[in-house]
């Protein structure tokens, strides 16, 4: 059985100039190979994963750039949803203040105490109503925010189980070329193509 370590520093130091070598350990033996053909065929071995490597690179980067709007549709959802969390304040600081008018007309008033609450209702009621179509108008937006995000998600599915498929051939093609080049590696110490050194 031949182990074959894809480590560079350690063959480097058998390297001459700028060549070109495959470094291995075999039974604690450690073996470069110089020969062109049997280097060729090392990088055609391995050459699928590159290409799926770089597919997979490819896809990496649609979905970082899908997710990167997807970021900012949520921090304007979030501005959003901010400001509708103040509006919903500013409600509820209404209805606390409808609710001591309606504590402070319980007990004897005069017409003008009543003529005080009835106004301080309608201001209270006209605010309300102008609160309430300003969070209408919020959730109009929020609700555009929505089918863009909804949109880029379905994208992100789609890219997601592109990058599953390509997993699942990268899985296959290390198995394929982990065996291949084990079968290489085994020709080259047979033939004598593989040199012991150290």
């Amino acid at each position: 059985m031949v182990v074959c370590r894809r480590q560079v520093r350690p063959g480097r130091r058998f390297s001459r100039g700028n060549e070109q070598l495959l470094w291995f350990v075999h039974a604690g033996q450690e073996y470069v190979v110089r020969d062109r053909a049997t280097l060729q065929e090392v990088l055609a071995i391995w050459e699928p994963l590159n290409v799926l490597g770089d597919q997979q690179g490819a896809l990496g980067n649609r979905q970082g750039e899908l997710g990167n709007r997807q970021g900012e549709l949520g921090v304007r959802q979030g501005a959003l949803g901010a400001e509708q969390g103040n509006l919903g304040a500013r409600q509820g600081a209404l209805g606390a203040r409808q609710g001591t008018l309606a504590m402070r007309e319980q007990g004897r008033l005069t017409e003008v105490e009543r003529r005080a609450i009835d106004e301080e209702r309608r201001r209270i009621d006209g605010e309300m109503r102008a609160l309430d179509g300003e969070m209408r108008a919020l959730d109009v937006k929020m609700r555009e925010l929505n089918k863009p995000m909804q949109d880029l998600g379905r994208q992100m599915e789609v890219l997601g189980a592109e990058m599953e498929v390509l997993g699942r051939q990268m899985e296959e093609e290390q198995r394929t070329a982990e065996t291949r080049m084990r079968a290489l590696l085994e020709r080259a110490l047979t033939g004598r193509v593989a040199e012991a050194v150290k």
